[in-house]
């Protein structure tokens, strides 16, 4: 396939995601018959959030992450499973991912362990769900 797209237009549909991360150069997302990406395979895959490991109160996470201008949301991610006592958080942003040195600051500022700190790499799968979670809440509010 990537052979023949060197010098002609291929189409490929698939449900099979996998397939089109190793052979797509641009991605057109349906969802119930409405486009709900259309955008080269770096674009989509490029990460809007960092994944950070804390030992810290659990209440405060979101409220001080949240707070920074760059933060659209936070969400407790579970337990680390390499880090006895941490959970992760995923921090997200709306264009964009969250400025680590703006976090680390934060994580500093209000005297967390930190455990790791790294952005967070996606899949078209989980690009797939997200786009289809955000689908389903457009379709519900109208």
């Amino acid at each position: 396939i990537r052979g023949l797209a060197a010098h002609t237009t291929i189409l490929l549909s698939t449900h099979i995601l996998q397939e089109v991360e190793a052979v797509c150069d641009r991605v057109v997302v349906l969802i119930d018959g409405a486009v709900e990406a259309d955008a080269p395979l770096k674009e989509l895959l490029a990460s809007r959030s960092v994944q950070v490991s804390l030992n810290a109160d659990l209440e405060n996470v979101p409220q001080v992450l949240g707070a920074l201008g760059d933060v659209s949301s936070v969400h407790d991610s579970g337990e680390d499973p390499h880090t006895p006592g941490h959970r992760l958080w995923r921090v997200s942003g709306a264009e964009q991912s969250p400025s680590i040195p703006n976090l680390l600051k934060a994580v500093l500022d209000a005297g967390w362990t930190l455990g790791s700190i790294a952005p967070r790499v996606e899949t078209l799968e989980g690009v797939f769900r997200r786009l289809q979670r955000e689908h389903v809440a457009r379709v519900e509010a109208a």
